[in-house]
């Protein structure tokens, strides 16, 4: 997942937040100069939006055809409870105006040089058509903070999503997304994923990944199928069965840990503990290792016509524990479901008890899967400092902390 590029890190949350309207207005122009985000529409605009977010900290870009704004919403936020009421958030704050505009208000794209912004030029390549609107996604202070355009048609419908990296770490992520599509192209897999239309570089050489809508209904609730449907992916194919310590998971997992602490400079005796831990109470166990997704949630999955269909590969592992996304998204679970800032290590286990009860070849337990679910968010935390993402981990440190003091016992 390495990348050539350098450390422009232009879609970082290293620029500040006083610079992030600037990012903004590079990743529209393809990450080359002469455009510019200003606030207002202008006549000369390339490009029109409304700006959803606090000032110079921007969220969303959406359409300023309000017909549109709700099926961009959609898309960016499929199955979130929140997402019909930014359309009427928009609406109030361009009617109103006043303190609304803080949060919301109408931006252009504008350029002295050229007729069209890059990423039009990208995506009307892509799709051999123009009459589309855009809208982008912003994750700045994350660490997989990528930016995500949409382009949606004049009468509402989704054609195409594009990740864009734009420093080694998001680069890397959505270079990795496209290697997995494509090798699941290639087979086929108990799983409906997303179709690339794209995949390669563009402008300044940043990645980037274009790939087909699917329409999604949102998981049951005791979300049964996606379960079911992840351990049939694990096991589909390349599996190995081998002792965590001796497996290949487990060298990558430590070389990532030492990587992780390379990169914030300091010693971590969290991860180091983990580590110990571990491999100390269930290194000679053996277990199944196979494919698995790395970021295995409600918002990145559902179904299409009563099937399972899994978004956003970019976290993709070849060889992990088999049963690691269930610990995953009981970790994710709990943290959207519950009213508490922390998550709730003893919860979780309940949940991926009930999902694993059915696994075979499970002789590492489900305490294990969680430490380990944990330290994969934690590492994922501390190597954005690679970027200088300044991503900040309020929950999963403090949990791994929990479930060890807990499960040392």
């Amino acid at each position: 997942m390495a990348s050539a590029l350098g450390s422009d890190a232009l879609g970082s949350d290293m620029l500040g937040s006083e610079n992030r309207l600037s990012s903004v207005s590079m990743v529209l122009g393809g990450y080359s100069g002469g455009f510019e985000l200003v606030e207002g529409a202008h006549d000369e605009a390339l490009e029109r939006f409304f700006l959803l977010g606090k000032k110079n900290s921007p969220r969303l870009l959406l359409p300023v055809n309000k017909s549109l704004l709700l099926p961009a919403t959609n898309g960016f936020l499929v199955g979130r409870r929140f997402a019909g009421f930014i359309p009427l958030f928009v609406r109030m704050s361009a009617l109103i105006g006043g303190p609304f505009t803080r949060y919301c208000s109408e931006y252009s794209l504008v350029s002295k040089k050229q007729s069209l912004s890059p990423i039009r030029q990208l995506l009307s390549e892509v799709l051999k058509r123009n009459d589309f609107q855009i809208a982008l996604r912003f994750s700045f202070g994350r660490p997989n903070g990528k930016t995500v355009a949409m382009a949606i048609s004049n009468d509402g419908e989704i054609l195409c999503y594009a990740k864009i990296g734009s420093e080694s770490v998001t680069s890397g992520l959505v270079s990795h997304e496209s290697m997995v599509l494509q090798k699941f192209e290639e087979t086929n897999i108990p799983m409906i994923i997303p179709r690339r239309l794209y995949s390669g570089t563009w402008k300044s050489g940043h990645d980037v990944l274009v790939t087909e809508p699917i329409k999604l209904k949102p998981l049951p609730e005791d979300a049964s199928c996606a379960h079911e449907a992840i351990y049939s992916l694990t096991t589909f194919s390349s599996t190995q069965v081998s002792q965590l310590s001796k497996s290949l998971y487990w060298a990558d997992l430590n070389e990532r840990v030492g990587e992780a602490i390379k990169a914030i400079d300091e010693s971590n005796g969290l991860m180091n503990s983990a580590l110990a831990h571990i491999d100390k109470k269930w290194g000679q166990c053996s277990t199944t290792f196979g494919i698995s997704h790395g970021d295995w949630t409600r918002a990145n999955t559902g179904l299409v016509d009563g099937q399972v269909a899994g978004l956003d590969w970019e976290r993709c592992l070849l060889l992990a524990p088999l049963g690691l996304d269930i610990a995953h998204f009981s970790i994710s679970d709990n943290i959207t479901r519950s009213l508490s800032r922390t998550i709730n290590v003893d919860e979780v286990l309940t949940k991926v008890q009930e999902h694993t009860k059915n696994a075979r070849s499970m002789e590492i337990t489900d305490e294990c899967l969680i430490l380990l679910a944990l330290l994969e968010m934690v590492i994922r935390f501390k190597s954005a400092g690679r970027a200088k993402i300044r991503a900040k981990d309020s929950k999963f440190e403090v949990a791994l902390q929990s479930a060890l003091t807990k499960w040392s016992i």
